[in-house]
C-alpha cells in the first residue's frame, strides 16, 4: 500500500536542488502537473513509504502566490 503526500513550496527548482542535496531520490523530470504549475515526485522509499510530490504554489496574475 502506498500512501500520497502533496506539498507546495514557492520555488520548484530550490526545493528539487533541496531534496537533491539530501540525497532523496526524484521520480523522472519536473513537469507540468493537473494545476497548470511545475511538479515533481519523490520515491516511497526515501519517504516514510509516502510517494509525495512537491508542487510549485500557483501565482496570482501579479506574480505573487495564490496562497498569500
Amino acid at each position: 500500500r502506498v500512501l500520497f503526500r502533496s506539498y507546495e513550496v514557492e520555488d520548484i527548482e530550490d526545493a528539487r536542488k533541496w531534496f537533491e542535496d539530501l540525497g532523496k531520490r526524484i521520480l523522472g523530470p519536473t513537469r507540468i502537473g493537473a494545476h497548470g504549475t511545475p511538479i515533481f515526485f519523490l520515491h516511497p522509499k526515501d519517504m516514510m513509504g509516502q510517494l509525495t510530490e512537491i508542487m510549485e504554489s500557483p501565482k496570482a496574475k501579479d506574480g505573487e502566490s495564490a496562497a498569500h
